[in-house]
């Protein structure tokens, strides 16, 4: 179960219109009115909750002449998700207690790469867990990072997902060698998920050595910064080899 507050609900004749008006994001268990001018909706998880919230803080105004809605969730009941990297193990079974121990565990998904262009035989593995509650995340957090478990010391720290909405789900990646074609940085991409678009940057037909990958999901582009910026080194020109992988905001100059 998951509980949504919306702000500013009006308060209608029909006793069925919130649960129609909140059903069109997922199953609504109940709902009750507060005296602040509120509503509590619980839905049947939280993922229907958090749609909903998007939906609503993306929309001015869903009734004419009354104050817009203002939606939100408790924090600690939104699903943290955490980069878990230095990794020996793949076994998402052994992944999988040692966070339990916490709180209960969403999803895990593994990656594994090439250390480097120059170490191609060498693997890296990480991954990426979702856990259903914040506070056991941040236990889960502070009690593994740099602790000798599952091949440690491990890296875990929180992800840093700027939004669920799929549309964020694009990556600005500089450092590329010259020679790489779009195939080429699709490959790379494609082992944290599945890559929508990739494009290298040109001018006059050149390669300007940066470009943007579209992923089908921002859990994807998370794996993928958390792995390869500045991690992954693909240039022997420069004394600075590493890529840089970053949300959009970049660009190449």
């Amino acid at each position: 179960m998951a509980e949504l507050y919306v702000q500013n609900f009006p308060v209608l004749d029909s006793s069925q219109f919130p649960a129609l008006f909140f059903e069109q994001w997922g199953y609504v268990l109940s709902y009750r009115y507060d005296t602040e001018g509120g509503i509590l909706v619980i839905y049947q998880d939280v993922w229907m909750a958090l749609r909903a919230m998007e939906d609503i803080s993306k929309c001015s105004s869903y009734f004419v002449g009354r104050p817009s809605l203002i939606a939100s969730i408790p924090e600690s009941e939104i699903p943290t998700t955490i980069f878990v990297g230095q990794l020996d193990s793949t076994d998402e079974e052994l992944i999988m207690k040692e966070f339990s121990r916490f709180g209960e565990v969403n999803s895990i998904q593994l990656v594994s790469r090439q250390e480097s262009v120059m170490n191609p035989k060498t693997l890296k593995h990480s991954a990426l867990v979702v856990m259903k509650n914040r506070n056991d995340a941040l236990d889960a957090i502070t009690d593994l990072h740099r602790k000798e478990t599952l091949g440690g010391p491990l890296l875990v720290k929180e992800a840093r997902s700027r939004a669920f909405r799929d549309q964020d789900a694009k990556l600005f990646v500089g450092m590329l060698p010259v020679e790489l074609e779009e195939h080429g940085l699709r490959q790379l991409f494609s082992t944290f998920g599945i890559v929508e678009e990739a494009v290298v940057m040109r001018i006059r037909g050149h390669s300007r050595g940066c470009g943007w990958v579209r992923m089908k999901t921002v859990q994807s582009c998370e794996m993928a910064i958390m792995s390869l910026n500045g991690q992954l080194a693909l240039r022997t020109d420069t004394a600075h080899p590493c890529l840089f992988v970053d949300f959009s905001r970049a660009r190449c100059g």
